[in-house]
């Protein structure tokens, strides 16, 4: 019996409206449901705040046995991604949970939707593999909402449809172009415009889920940005990079007038990625994971799509120019 960690931080009216509407319906999907009524226990842990305690401790989700743990000194902003120091401790503390229990472990934000078959998928990966990692595409949980209604219940088919036409705005800044233009945030995720739909590349993938044998050599200590590292030290061939045109089961949404918060200043070209990446890598090592995960291609058809770029770079020589500029840095710093 493998326990399992699932973790959900949401704090801040908008989150916790999200929580109950997309996250909670989501993993209570049918086909998900196995996995929670499986002998192997599975903890979920939510971290809030005490505004939301008592209606928190309200939900009953069955085959879940519900944690509800206490963010102290939470920052007053109603927004996740603009307090990543406290989001780093909420990832640290569950993971050294899933460490004390042999489990492995998994982590969400309340913005968050995944398929019907998410849980038992990952589960299922993780018996090989010593993480899942992904790029997930963001959308516009208005749009999102307005085709779709309160369902939740996606398969992989349905939840990439439904996202490829929601697809956020802000996206479209994050598309390698000539000229290049400043994007929002720094660029962990960049597409190109490719016939008929897009590509995707990222250099950090997401880490959807952790194998209780990668969660038992991670250290203990915490850092401001712990998702970003959470892969990158693992060995490659023991990695598993889900590819959304055949098993698409996650992705991430955003209001319309929130966008994306600003987390650094780079231009949206070989150079601003490759600048980038040397400064999350704490050493040679991770910087070479960063350039090898350059190499999963996630292909999106645009369907509805219309607006994609016209003047976007040329993909093979942007990745090839981003894995030389890397080394030169590296070689500088």
């Amino acid at each position: 019996m493998r326990p399992t960690i699932i973790k959900i931080a949401a704090w801040g009216e908008r989150y916790i409206e999200s929580l109950y509407r997309n996250i909670l319906p989501c993993l209570a999907a049918v086909r998900n449901m196995p996995l929670l009524w499986s002998p192997d226990p599975v903890d979920l842990l939510i971290y809030t705040d005490d505004i939301s305690v008592k209606r928190l401790k309200a939900v009953g989700l069955s085959g879940f046995n519900i944690t509800i743990r206490l963010i102290e000194a939470l920052p007053p902003a109603d927004n996740l991604s603009a307090n990543r120091t406290v989001l780093a401790w909420t990832d640290a503390d569950s993971i050294r949970i899933a460490k004390e229990r042999g489990a492995d472990w998994m982590s969400f934000q309340a913005d968050t939707l995944v398929s019907s078959e998410f849980l038992p998928n990952v589960k299922r990966l993780l018996d090989s593999h010593l993480a899942v990692g992904g790029a997930p595409l963001r959308v516009s949980a208005e749009r999102f909402e307005a085709a779709v209604g309160t369902r939740r219940d996606f398969d992989t088919r349905l939840l990439r449809y439904f996202s490829l036409q929601a697809m956020h705005p802000v996206m479209l800044d994050y598309f390698m172009r000539d000229p290049p233009r400043m994007i929002p945030a720094d660029p962990h995720q960049f597409f190109f415009a490719d016939g008929a739909g897009f590509v995707a590349r990222t250099w950090q993938p997401c880490p959807l889920g952790l194998s209780y044998e990668a969660v038992a050599n991670l250290s203990s200590s915490s850092s401001m940005t712990i998702d970003c590292y959470l892969i990158s030290n693992l060995p490659p061939e023991r990695v598993y990079f889900h590819k959304p045109s055949t098993d698409d089961f996650y992705l991430c949404s955003l209001d319309d007038e929130t966008g994306i918060p600003t987390f650094g200043s780079f231009e949206m070209s070989p150079m601003g990625v490759a600048k980038s990446i040397c400064k999350f890598a704490r050493s040679e090592r991770e910087a070479e994971a960063y350039v090898r995960a350059l190499e999963q291609r996630y292909v999106y058809p645009s369907l509805d799509f219309a607006a994609l770029p016209k003047d976007c770079c040329d993909e093979k020589a942007s990745v090839s120019a981003i894995r030389d500029l890397v080394l030169q840095l590296e070689a500088v710093a």
